[in-house]
């Protein structure tokens, strides 16, 4: 995973992501590779694919913080009832999050809530981040 994070600081992104995919078939329930990973495919533009590995890494490991925002900025959302950003909420309701999954994920609903115009809401999860 260092490997990833050293090409990528490099901006060598498709590299890395070729390197990624090969971590994700070595350990697929790596959250760590799979946020990782979601993040290089972000940065391609490849979002779909981005999601997927972000939901995967939420799945392996509900405290995958980086996971949270990263599920948050693969698209515009329109509907707080998306199931991403239900999942997102049934996460921090659950309260099984360690202090900076919970921040992380405050900030990814804020995020979404913000997309949908739900603007005081989204600025409460702000606040509570």
């Amino acid at each position: 995973e260092k490997a990833l994070g050293f090409l990528e600081d490099l901006g060598q992104v498709e590299p890395s992501r070729r390197v990624g995919e090969r971590l994700l078939q070595a350990a697929p329930e790596d959250p760590g590779v799979q946020s990782r990973v979601g993040r290089l495919y972000s940065k391609l533009g490849r979002f779909e694919q981005a999601t997927a590995c972000f939901r995967r890494a939420i799945a392996s490991d509900p405290c995958s913080d980086a996971a949270y925002l990263g599920l948050s900025v693969t698209r515009r959302f329109t509907s707080a009832s998306d199931p991403d950003a239900e999942l997102i909420a049934r996460a921090l309701a659950g309260g099984a999050l360690d202090a900076s999954s919970r921040t992380c994920a405050h900030f990814a609903l804020g995020k979404i809530l913000d997309d949908c115009g739900d603007y005081d809401a989204a600025f409460g999860h702000f606040e509570a981040g």
